[in-house]
């Protein structure tokens, strides 16, 4: 117990410090956030400092209460890692907007064309009533257009922003068009806007049953983590033999089990990347 005590306090002194380091940190131009941890985090959500915060505040108070320096350690990025492991993917539902918002700006390419308009003009008077999804990125494309940049070269510039495999089918069919004179490119619009709504359905549909699994690891977590505090409170013996340093060790084997399991749950219904039809090309090699 003695080792615990030590190492928990140490802990909790680490704790403190980097609290007050976070405290009276000046703020940076970037909002100030750490840079070190925008490479810990790739899709943070909820502010790294605050996260960062909760995170050492979780450790301190646990291995206080416990005198465990790996349930410290646990806790501290079980609170870190929580709104990844067990929230919801928080790009999904962009991805979603986004595939929406390409086919309407797709009908709304059919129906200017339809009326006899030119394709550039077209493309031009579509960037001012954009979906505002994709507004931003055709705000641009209308831009590099009145600044006579060429057609083909801002439809690449476009794609590369929006990087989406629905927007490289529209755009493919505008450069194409253009470079051909194709015709019946507002039928070839529209047949993309109703397979991009397709697409909007199903991916509705796949997000509501990952939504089971999400909900699967949220209880089996809070089991996992309920059966513990109670033990801890109704019975402490029951938990003595990790009071040792080879308990410690078998405690550690035993999270370290739990969480990747969760981790791996999330592998599993994690989205795969679709394959884009424009993507950029990759640097030759020297």
């Amino acid at each position: 117990m003695l080792f615990g005590l030590t190492a928990c306090s140490l802990l909790a002194l680490f704790a403190g410090a980097g609290l007050l380091v976070l405290a009276f940190r000046p703020r940076t131009d970037r909002g100030g956030a750490l840079p070190w941890l925008g490479r810990l985090d790739p899709r943070p959500v909820i502010a790294q400092r605050r996260k960062l915060s909760a995170a050492l505040a979780a450790a301190a108070v646990v291995g206080l209460a416990s005198g465990w320096p790996v349930a410290a350690v646990a806790a501290g990025l079980a609170v870190w890692f929580a709104p990844v492991l067990v929230g919801s993917d928080p790009g999904e539902a962009g991805r979603v907007a986004r595939i929406e918002a390409v086919a309407v700006w797709a009908e709304m390419l059919r129906d200017t064309l339809s009326s006899a308009a030119g394709l550039v003009q077209a493309v031009l008077a579509s960037t001012t009533v954009a979906p505002e999804a994709i507004a931003a990125p055709l705000a641009v494309l209308g831009a590099d257009l009145r600044a006579r940049r060429p057609f083909g070269d801002s439809l690449d510039s476009l794609a590369e922003r929006l990087a989406d495999p629905t927007a490289d089918q529209v755009v493919a069919s505008l450069k194409y068009a253009y470079r051909h004179q194709a015709k019946n490119l507002a039928e070839l619009l529209g047949e993309l806007a109703s397979a991009a709504r397709s697409q909007v359905e199903l991916a509705l549909r796949v997000h509501a049953e990952r939504g089971k699994h999400r909900s699967a690891q949220r209880t089996i977590t809070v089991m996992f983590t309920g059966m513990a505090v109670g033990l801890a409170v109704a019975y402490p013996r029951f938990l003595e033999p990790y009071d040792t340093l080879a308990g410690q060790a078998v405690l550690a084997v035993v999270v370290g089990m739990f969480a990747g399991s969760l981790a791996w749950m999330r592998v599993i219904v994690r989205p795969k990347p679709p394959v884009r039809l424009l993507a950029p090309a990759l640097p030759k090699e020297s």
